[in-house]
Parts: structure tokens; sequence; C-alpha cells
């Protein structure tokens, strides 16, 4: 009985391990996408600007 709930517990350890390393990759996924997208604004930003002056 002890060593089974001691499992469950090293289990559930792990699969928060797993969840952490999920969430920091959607996190490093989405600072790319922001930053790849702030880049095209301001690219876009810097050519109306040249238009309008």
């Amino acid at each position: 009985m002890t060593n089974h709930n001691q499992k469950r517990g090293a289990e559930t350890q792990h699969g928060g391990l797993s969840y952490n390393e999920n969430v920091m990759d959607q996190i490093q996924s989405s600072f790319d996408t922001a930053e790849k997208m702030s880049a095209a604004a301001w690219r876009s930003s810097l050519v109306e600007a040249r238009l309008r002056f």
C-alpha cells in the first residue's frame, strides 16, 4: 500500500516536470512570434513614415 502511494507521488512529480517543460516551450515560441510580429510592425511603420514625409 505504501509503495503504491510512493510510486504515484513519483509519477505525479515527473508529470509536473514535463508539464513545466511544455509551458517553457510555449512561452519561448510565443516570445519568438511576438518578436517577429513587432519587427514586422516596426518595418511597416518605417515604410509608412517614409511615405508620409
